[in-house]
């Protein structure tokens, strides 16, 4: 855990360790006990130092291709927003769409600079979101519209419904694949 955050930026590093710490992680009972001694230490310090409450869950809503405006008065959209915390001034930090998928999930680019399936030097093994939270020993669920299978590495569905760009599970070898 430690080497994985070392690499993280801070916002995603806190969303990681609120993760991986869960509600209980300064008793001596509960989820939080799944991870090792020095982990759970780790992990208090840093959610100490960066003032992020300890969560039981964190979802990561993207609503690509629509401004902020555009989305927050549908009416499920707005409950979540109201029941929750939202990043209305989070913008992308490249064109096209799979930099920035990359980049919520490894906090890099990876230096990718397009679309292409499967993208150039993958599957990766760098830090990331799924991994750290393996690690630390919580569980992460990537949802995939019509993907064909877990773990599948194609880059769309037959009926044309899925599209491999927006979810980069496939593009890492370092995490359980069977969570998509």
């Amino acid at each position: 855990m430690r080497r994985a955050c070392a690499t993280v930026p801070p916002l995603l590093a806190s969303l990681i360790l609120a993760a991986a710490a869960g509600p209980s992680a300064s008793s001596t009972s509960g989820p939080a006990t799944s991870m090792s001694a020095p982990t759970r230490a780790f992990a208090l310090q840093a959610q100490q130092a960066v003032g992020v409450p300890l969560l039981d869950h964190v979802i990561l809503v993207v609503m690509e291709n629509h401004s902020y405006d555009q989305v927050r008065t549908l009416p499920y959209i707005s409950t979540l927003i109201q029941s929750s915390t939202s990043f209305s001034q989070a913008y992308a930090v490249a064109h096209p769409s799979h930099p920035n998928y990359l980049a919520l999930r490894a906090a890099s680019t990876l230096g990718i600079s397009n679309d292409n399936c499967p993208p150039a030097g993958s599957p990766y093994t760098a830090a990331n979101l799924g991994q750290a939270c393996q690690g630390a020993g919580r569980t992460w669920k990537s949802y995939c519209e019509n993907l064909p299978a877990a773990g599948s590495t194609v880059c769309s569905s037959t009926d044309g419904l899925y599209y491999r760009k927006p979810p980069p599970c496939p593009d890492f070898s370092n995490l359980d694949h069977a969570h998509e």
